[in-house]
Protein backbone atom coordinates (compact mmCIF):
# COMPACT_ATOMS: atom_id res chain seq x y z
CA UNK A 1 0.00 0.00 0.00
CA UNK A 2 3.02 2.22 1.16
CA UNK A 3 4.68 1.64 -2.62
CA UNK A 4 1.50 2.16 -4.55
CA UNK A 5 0.60 5.94 -2.86
CA UNK A 6 4.38 6.87 -3.21
CA UNK A 7 4.37 5.87 -6.65
CA UNK A 8 0.68 7.24 -7.48
CA UNK A 9 0.24 10.55 -5.31
CA UNK A 10 3.67 10.55 -4.02
CA UNK A 11 4.67 11.78 -0.61
CA UNK A 12 1.66 12.73 1.99
CA UNK A 13 2.87 16.80 1.03
CA UNK A 14 2.12 15.38 -2.83
CA UNK A 15 5.18 15.60 -4.18
CA UNK A 16 6.36 13.17 -6.42
CA UNK A 17 9.11 11.00 -6.23
CA UNK A 18 11.85 8.42 -8.30
CA UNK A 19 11.71 4.89 -7.62
CA UNK A 20 15.12 5.18 -6.67
CA UNK A 21 14.02 7.24 -3.65
CA UNK A 22 11.17 4.67 -3.19
CA UNK A 23 13.56 2.00 -2.84
CA UNK A 24 15.80 3.90 -0.36
CA UNK A 25 12.60 4.46 2.03
CA UNK A 26 12.14 0.77 1.90
CA UNK A 27 16.07 0.03 2.97
CA UNK A 28 15.58 1.99 5.80
CA UNK A 29 11.84 -0.09 6.51
CA UNK A 30 14.42 -2.98 6.13
CA UNK A 31 17.00 -2.08 8.20
CA UNK A 32 14.46 -1.27 10.78
CA UNK A 33 12.63 -4.84 10.56
CA UNK A 34 16.42 -6.14 11.00
CA UNK A 35 17.37 -4.61 14.25
CA UNK A 36 13.53 -5.55 15.52
CA UNK A 37 14.42 -9.48 14.64
CA UNK A 38 17.37 -9.13 16.96
CA UNK A 39 15.69 -7.77 19.48
CA UNK A 40 13.23 -10.40 19.57
CA UNK A 41 10.62 -7.91 18.56
CA UNK A 42 9.14 -8.88 15.40
CA UNK A 43 9.81 -13.02 13.99
CA UNK A 44 9.84 -12.34 10.48
CA UNK A 45 10.15 -9.24 7.23
CA UNK A 46 8.04 -8.31 5.04
CA UNK A 47 9.15 -8.81 1.02
CA UNK A 48 9.35 -5.34 -0.95
CA UNK A 49 7.48 -5.50 -4.17
CA UNK A 50 9.81 -4.79 -6.67
CA UNK A 51 10.83 -1.45 -8.55
CA UNK A 52 12.37 -0.58 -11.85
CA UNK A 53 15.09 1.86 -10.96
CA UNK A 54 15.80 4.36 -13.41
CA UNK A 55 19.93 5.85 -13.43
CA UNK A 56 19.76 9.59 -14.98
CA UNK A 57 21.81 9.40 -18.23
CA UNK A 58 24.72 11.76 -17.77
CA UNK A 59 26.72 11.74 -20.87
CA UNK A 60 30.44 11.79 -20.49
CA UNK A 61 33.05 14.44 -21.11
CA UNK A 62 35.29 14.33 -23.83
CA UNK A 63 39.27 14.61 -23.06
CA UNK A 64 39.58 17.90 -25.22
CA UNK A 65 36.51 19.13 -23.31
CA UNK A 66 38.05 18.72 -19.19
CA UNK A 67 41.12 19.87 -21.03
CA UNK A 68 39.36 23.49 -21.73
CA UNK A 69 37.49 23.03 -18.63
CA UNK A 70 41.13 22.44 -16.20
CA UNK A 71 43.02 25.07 -18.38
CA UNK A 72 39.86 28.15 -17.55
CA UNK A 73 40.60 26.83 -14.06
CA UNK A 74 44.12 27.48 -14.06
CA UNK A 75 43.57 30.89 -16.01
CA UNK A 76 41.16 31.74 -12.97
CA UNK A 77 44.11 31.25 -10.87
CA UNK A 78 46.60 33.55 -12.47
CA UNK A 79 43.53 35.92 -12.75
CA UNK A 80 42.47 36.11 -9.18
CA UNK A 81 45.68 34.72 -7.43
CA UNK A 82 43.47 32.48 -5.34
CA UNK A 83 45.41 29.04 -4.40
CA UNK A 84 41.59 27.24 -4.23
CA UNK A 85 41.78 27.71 -8.40
CA UNK A 86 45.16 25.86 -8.02
CA UNK A 87 44.68 23.12 -6.10
CA UNK A 88 41.14 22.88 -7.91
CA UNK A 89 42.57 22.54 -10.61
CA UNK A 90 44.96 19.68 -9.41
CA UNK A 91 42.32 17.69 -7.78
CA UNK A 92 40.08 17.98 -11.08
CA UNK A 93 42.75 16.30 -13.03
CA UNK A 94 42.84 13.68 -10.34
CA UNK A 95 39.37 13.18 -10.74
CA UNK A 96 40.15 12.85 -14.82
CA UNK A 97 42.91 10.39 -14.29
CA UNK A 98 41.44 8.34 -11.50
CA UNK A 99 38.29 5.85 -11.17
CA UNK A 100 36.53 7.11 -8.83
CA UNK A 101 33.41 8.57 -8.15
CA UNK A 102 33.60 12.36 -8.00
CA UNK A 103 32.16 13.97 -4.10
CA UNK A 104 32.44 12.71 -0.55
CA UNK A 105 34.34 10.05 -1.30
CA UNK A 106 37.14 12.01 -2.82
CA UNK A 107 37.54 15.16 -1.42
CA UNK A 108 37.67 13.01 1.86
CA UNK A 109 40.59 11.48 1.01
CA UNK A 110 43.06 11.52 3.56
CA UNK A 111 47.22 10.32 3.92
CA UNK A 112 46.81 7.33 5.22
CA UNK A 113 44.31 6.37 1.83
CA UNK A 114 47.22 7.06 -0.27
CA UNK A 115 50.34 4.96 -0.82
CA UNK A 116 53.32 5.48 -3.53
CA UNK A 117 54.34 2.01 -4.94
CA UNK A 118 56.66 1.26 -8.44
CA UNK A 119 56.47 -1.16 -11.00
CA UNK A 120 58.71 -3.85 -12.53
CA UNK A 121 60.10 -0.90 -14.57
CA UNK A 122 60.37 1.79 -11.86
CA UNK A 123 57.33 4.20 -13.02
CA UNK A 124 55.58 5.28 -10.06
CA UNK A 125 51.93 3.81 -9.12
CA UNK A 126 49.55 6.08 -7.25
CA UNK A 127 47.53 3.72 -5.01
CA UNK A 128 44.37 4.65 -3.33
CA UNK A 129 42.44 2.67 -0.25
CA UNK A 130 38.52 4.02 0.14
CA UNK A 131 37.34 2.47 3.06
CA UNK A 132 33.39 3.74 2.73
CA UNK A 133 32.10 3.56 -0.94
CA UNK A 134 28.60 2.54 -2.27
CA UNK A 135 30.31 -1.19 -2.00
CA UNK A 136 32.30 -1.28 0.91
CA UNK A 137 36.24 -0.90 0.21
CA UNK A 138 37.73 -0.50 -3.05
CA UNK A 139 40.95 0.04 -3.61
CA UNK A 140 42.66 1.42 -7.35
CA UNK A 141 45.50 2.62 -9.09
CA UNK A 142 45.58 6.32 -10.83
CA UNK A 143 46.56 6.43 -14.40
CA UNK A 144 50.68 7.31 -14.25
CA UNK A 145 49.71 10.75 -16.52
CA UNK A 146 49.28 12.52 -13.10
CA UNK A 147 51.90 11.96 -11.29
CA UNK A 148 54.23 12.28 -14.40
CA UNK A 149 52.54 16.04 -14.80
CA UNK A 150 51.42 16.83 -11.29
CA UNK A 151 53.85 15.63 -8.75
CA UNK A 152 56.46 18.47 -7.80
CA UNK A 153 52.99 19.60 -6.64
CA UNK A 154 51.69 17.17 -4.82
CA UNK A 155 54.72 14.85 -3.86
CA UNK A 156 56.03 16.69 -0.67
CA UNK A 157 52.59 16.24 1.28
CA UNK A 158 53.82 12.25 1.78
CA UNK A 159 56.68 13.90 3.61
CA UNK A 160 54.88 16.98 5.31
CA UNK A 161 51.30 15.80 6.05
CA UNK A 162 50.33 13.43 8.86
CA UNK A 163 48.67 10.53 7.98
CA UNK A 164 45.18 11.92 9.21
CA UNK A 165 45.40 15.11 7.02
CA UNK A 166 43.50 15.29 4.04
CA UNK A 167 45.20 15.04 0.94
CA UNK A 168 43.27 17.53 -0.87
CA UNK A 169 42.96 21.32 0.83
CA UNK A 170 44.59 20.01 3.77
CA UNK A 171 44.87 23.45 5.03
CA UNK A 172 41.18 24.44 4.28
CA UNK A 173 39.34 24.43 7.46
CA UNK A 174 35.83 24.31 5.92
CA UNK A 175 33.77 21.40 6.34
CA UNK A 176 34.30 18.68 3.57
CA UNK A 177 30.47 18.87 2.30
CA UNK A 178 31.07 22.77 2.01
CA UNK A 179 34.28 22.38 0.11
CA UNK A 180 32.90 20.14 -2.02
CA UNK A 181 29.77 21.84 -2.25
CA UNK A 182 32.24 25.28 -3.70
CA UNK A 183 34.25 22.62 -5.75
CA UNK A 184 30.97 21.67 -7.80
CA UNK A 185 29.81 25.50 -8.39
CA UNK A 186 33.09 26.26 -10.09
CA UNK A 187 33.18 23.30 -11.84
CA UNK A 188 29.37 23.70 -13.38
CA UNK A 189 30.38 27.30 -13.61
CA UNK A 190 33.07 27.14 -16.01
CA UNK A 191 31.83 23.96 -17.95
CA UNK A 192 28.65 26.35 -18.61
CA UNK A 193 30.46 29.61 -19.77
CA UNK A 194 32.71 27.67 -22.06
CA UNK A 195 29.28 25.92 -23.48
CA UNK A 196 29.59 22.38 -22.59
CA UNK A 197 27.73 21.78 -19.26
CA UNK A 198 24.52 20.91 -21.73
CA UNK A 199 25.07 18.19 -24.46
CA UNK A 200 22.57 16.36 -26.54
CA UNK A 201 19.93 17.52 -24.37
CA UNK A 202 21.38 16.82 -20.90
CA UNK A 203 23.48 18.20 -18.28
CA UNK A 204 27.19 17.24 -17.79
CA UNK A 205 28.06 17.86 -13.78
CA UNK A 206 31.18 16.58 -12.28
CA UNK A 207 30.20 12.92 -12.15
CA UNK A 208 30.69 12.84 -16.27
CA UNK A 209 34.50 12.78 -15.41
CA UNK A 210 33.85 9.46 -14.51
CA UNK A 211 31.80 8.20 -17.42
CA UNK A 212 34.47 10.02 -19.62
CA UNK A 213 37.21 7.27 -17.74
CA UNK A 214 35.04 4.60 -18.34
CA UNK A 215 34.81 5.35 -22.36
CA UNK A 216 38.14 6.05 -22.46
CA UNK A 217 38.92 2.83 -21.27
CA UNK A 218 36.75 1.21 -23.65
CA UNK A 219 37.77 2.87 -26.33
CA UNK A 220 41.84 2.12 -24.99
CA UNK A 221 40.53 -1.67 -25.60
CA UNK A 222 40.44 -2.73 -21.66
CA UNK A 223 38.13 -5.77 -20.99
CA UNK A 224 35.06 -4.68 -20.19
CA UNK A 225 35.22 -6.49 -16.87
CA UNK A 226 38.61 -5.13 -15.83
CA UNK A 227 36.42 -1.75 -16.57
CA UNK A 228 33.48 -2.07 -14.64
CA UNK A 229 36.26 -4.12 -12.06
CA UNK A 230 38.34 -0.58 -11.59
CA UNK A 231 35.30 1.70 -11.29
CA UNK A 232 33.62 -0.29 -8.70
CA UNK A 233 30.39 -0.66 -10.29
CA UNK A 234 29.04 -3.52 -12.42
CA UNK A 235 28.58 -5.11 -16.17
CA UNK A 236 24.33 -4.10 -15.49
CA UNK A 237 25.74 -0.30 -14.32
CA UNK A 238 27.83 0.12 -17.29
CA UNK A 239 25.23 -0.72 -19.76
CA UNK A 240 22.03 0.70 -17.93
CA UNK A 241 23.84 4.13 -16.91
CA UNK A 242 27.60 4.33 -18.29
CA UNK A 243 27.42 2.57 -21.81
CA UNK A 244 24.40 4.53 -23.84
CA UNK A 245 26.09 7.85 -25.68
CA UNK A 246 23.69 8.85 -28.60
CA UNK A 247 25.69 11.69 -29.86
CA UNK A 248 26.99 11.85 -33.36
CA UNK A 249 30.13 11.10 -32.88
CA UNK A 250 29.46 8.22 -30.70
CA UNK A 251 27.14 6.57 -33.43
CA UNK A 252 29.94 7.40 -36.08
CA UNK A 253 32.54 5.42 -33.81
CA UNK A 254 29.94 2.68 -32.84
CA UNK A 255 29.30 2.24 -36.78
CA UNK A 256 33.13 2.18 -37.94
CA UNK A 257 34.02 -0.52 -35.30
CA UNK A 258 30.84 -2.88 -36.38
CA UNK A 259 30.86 -2.52 -39.88
CA UNK A 260 34.69 -2.30 -40.19
CA UNK A 261 34.97 -5.37 -42.79
CA UNK A 262 32.00 -4.54 -45.24
CA UNK A 263 33.05 -0.76 -45.43
CA UNK A 264 36.67 -2.02 -46.29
Amino acid sequence: DLVDRLKTNGTMDGKKIIDGTISKYLNIISYIQKRAIADELLTSMITNPPLSRRSNPRPAYRMLELKQITDEIMEEFKRTKDLFYLEMHDYVQFLIASPTRPGMETISLKMSNLRLLKNKDGVPVLKVFVDHTKTGDFTYPVSPEFLRLYSDRLMSRFESLEQDDYFWFPKDMRTRATLQGRIRKNFVRISDNLGLYKFNGKVRPMTSIRHASIQRMKKDGVDLYEVVKVHNTSLEMEQKHYGAETDDQSLIDLHDKIYAKRIK
